[in-house]
């Protein structure tokens, strides 16, 4: 048992919620105008804090996932300060998401932990969580990367994304394609507005740093790169090329022009997730120079009995 009540997310916390948040996981840090304009976009999202008289302790958010839209699993993510941990507050925190995601007829629930984080995989695993996708989380010093061209296809041009405005139904088009064919437990169903809020809308993302690939003004491909809060990072979010494109050189285009305009711009490196079944995408990450960190594992389990 807990002294921990666990309270819907006011106006008034987001920036609290944010400092707590990265602080507990600083690998997927936020910011208060994406966790604002999430709040308002994302119907079936609730966000919370634990609190312990005076003393915020913890933090949760859980909700439909917007490309498993329909599916009986949704998603969680919880975490706790180190002080207060083995109390009960984590327990809360998961009873009080899986009664959100239980109104949102799930039946089972997704939620992330690091490889190296044994307390969280602890916690999970002895409560029925059970590995079901595995990323490679790895990262290039920019500070000691060397950028070079890499020639794309005959026909083909590198082109920044801020340069051509107006993308974003073909940019959808390509995401599509690219998120059908990623290895994943379930099938994926991405839709245009939540591509468009994630992909494009997000405030961190560097349009500036971001390339498409073109042939005959068709889009082919495309790099999206956002700056990492409360980091000298930035993170190469999605590298997506259309089938009848892939391995003649468009990735690797594309990743040398985001990698040149990075490091130009400042970063000292850049991180990416790969799923470890992505062989292509691993197998050009190593050539570039990225090195391995903590594997991220996607986690699914039981929602929380229910009380009662």
């Amino acid at each position: 048992m807990t002294s921990a009540e666990i309270r819907p997310l006011r106006d008034d916390e987001v920036a609290t919620y944010v400092e707590l948040r990265n602080a507990i996981d600083p690998r997927t840090a936020t910011m208060p105008g994406w966790v604002e304009k999430h709040r308002r976009s994302e119907t079936t999202v609730r966000i919370v804090l634990a609190h312990e008289g005076d003393d915020v302790v913890g933090v949760g958010s859980a909700q439909e996932e917007a490309d498993r839209r329909g599916l009986d699993v949704g998603w969680l993510s919880f975490g706790v300060v180190p002080e207060h941990r083995r109390g009960g507050v984590g327990g809360a925190l998961y009873n009080e998401l899986s009664r959100h995601l239980r109104t949102l007829g799930k039946a089972v629930c997704d939620t992330s932990a690091w490889t190296d984080d044994e307390t969280t995989l602890a916690f999970l695993q002895n409560r029925g969580f059970a590995e079901i996708d595995r990323f490679e989380f790895v990262r290039l010093d920019l500070e000691a990367y060397e950028p070079h061209e890499a020639a794309p296809p005959p026909g083909v041009t590198i082109v920044p994304l801020a340069d051509r405005p107006g993308s974003e139904r073909e940019l959808f088009e390509v995401h599509r394609e690219a998120i059908a064919d990623l290895p994943s437990t379930d099938e994926l169903t991405p839709d245009y507005d939540s591509f468009y809020r994630w992909e494009l809308a997000h405030p961190s993302r560097r349009f500036d740093l971001s390339f498409l690939a073109l042939h005959d003004n068709e889009l082919i491909g495309y790099a999206i790169v956002e700056a990492v809060p409360a980091s000298n990072d930035a993170e190469n979010v999605m590298t997506a090329v259309k089938r009848n494109w892939r391995c003649r050189g468009v990735a690797s285009a594309l990743k040398a022009a985001q990698l040149a305009a990075a490091k130009a711009a400042g970063f000292r490196g850049i991180v990416t997730l790969n799923e470890t079944r992505n062989e292509p995408m691993r197998r050009l990450n190593e050539r570039l120079g990225y090195t391995a960190q903590p594997a991220q594992l996607r986690m699914r389990g039981p929602l929380a009995a229910a009380a009662g």
